[in-house]
């Protein structure tokens, strides 16, 4: 009866970045396959597979976190992986509740210090088959197509200074032979944050009274002019600002005479007691006779 003698595992080796940029440079040269490399040095095709795939990714050739924002994530400082990524979450807002993509960037990094994907999925609510799922993922064609057409769309978009809206950039992809249909110009430009400018609209203020008297009453007869009696003829105006909270109407009160305001008053809608407040402030600071 034979004996089946049990391998031991191999230990784990730590290698130098010396080491590591060295059998990088030898991969990218050509002239032999990774495996062929990983097997010369007895290293794991994984391995050195991760360690090309890292080194793209330091040198901006593929998307990813770096190496330093690895070890910021992976560092020790006292406390658990788990609370480290928590509390750089919480303070940088980059993950919000409800969207996982956020946060496949900090479990990669915990899966590339060796540490537990399924203890991080847990501690983000988020599910490790979806995780793996997203990361194996390959773009279908229309994903590919809505890239394609996305940059086209910021192109044309940003030409005018960023004034063209959805309409308008779809009328300018026809006539360059981009053929998009509307409603999808629509949504990319969603997906994008792109948007057009518009005319600005200003509030309507005046509405004229059918019961109101044909010619309004004019005391002074439209004149205007400095006088040189002090509160003997008071005119005045009502204007409206954008503020944080809405729109406010302010209205003053002028003396001819002085050209000072005596009187004001401000309210969130343009009526008749916003007049009579101001003159009542004027009437009672001034007391003309």
């Amino acid at each position: 009866m034979e004996t089946v003698v049990k391998r031991k595992p191999r230990p784990r080796r730590s290698f130098t970045p010396e080491f590591k940029a060295e059998i990088v440079e030898r991969c990218r040269a050509g002239d032999r396959s990774v495996g062929e490399v990983a097997q010369d040095f007895d290293l794991s095709e994984a391995a050195v597979r991760e360690w090309v795939k890292r080194a793209d990714v330091d040198a901006g050739r593929r998307e990813g976190l770096t190496s330093e924002e690895r070890e910021e994530l992976s560092g020790c400082g006292g406390r658990t992986a788990g609370c480290r990524l928590m509390s750089i979450c919480s303070s940088d807002g980059s993950s919000r509740e409800g969207d996982p993509v956020k946060l496949d960037g900090f479990i990669e990094a915990e899966e590339a210090a060796a540490h537990s994907v399924k203890h991080a999925c847990e501690l983000f609510e988020v599910s490790r088959s979806a995780y793996y799922q997203r990361k194996t993922h390959t773009p279908s064609a229309r994903a590919l197509g809505d890239g394609e057409a996305l940059d086209a769309i910021r192109k044309v978009h940003a030409e005018p200074d960023g004034t063209y809206g959805a309409p308008r950039v779809h009328h300018e992809l026809l006539a360059r032979q981009i053929f998009c249909g509307r409603r999808r110009v629509r949504r990319l430009m969603r997906v994008g944050c792109l948007e057009g400018r518009c005319k600005k609209r200003w509030p309507k203020t005046t509405i004229q009274d059918p019961a109101a008297q044909a010619e309004p009453l004019d005391l002074i007869r439209r004149a205007f002019g400095p006088c040189t009696v002090l509160d003997a003829r008071y005119v005045g105006n009502i204007t409206y600002l954008p503020t944080w909270e809405g729109w406010a109407y302010p209205a003053r009160v002028i003396d001819l005479a002085s050209r000072c305001v005596v009187g004001w008053a401000i309210a969130d809608l343009m009526r008749t007691e916003l007049i009579s407040e101001a003159l009542l402030v004027a009437f009672a600071d001034r007391r003309p006779g």
